[in-house]
């Protein structure tokens, strides 16, 4: 079993807000935003293949419109 290479890693929370600009103010309101928290990922490389797994902890949509 020759491993190449090993990770181990996580990571706590990604966050992705998406907004639109109101020209006549000129100001940013978001609108929506993606959240993805504990994501845990294994990595094995050998030289005859590549093992990935991943976890996801939750997923998170929220609607911002209207105050959420």
């Amino acid at each position: 079993n020759q491993v190449k290479v090993e990770l181990n890693f996580k990571i706590q929370q990604v966050k992705i807000a998406i907004g639109l600009t109101d020209k006549v103010f000129k100001q940013e309101k978001e609108c929506l935003e993606f959240t993805v928290d504990d994501i845990n990922t294994e990595v094995v490389l050998r030289r005859w293949d590549l093992f990935v797994t991943a976890d996801v902890g939750r997923l998170v949509l929220n609607e911002m419109t209207w105050g959420v």
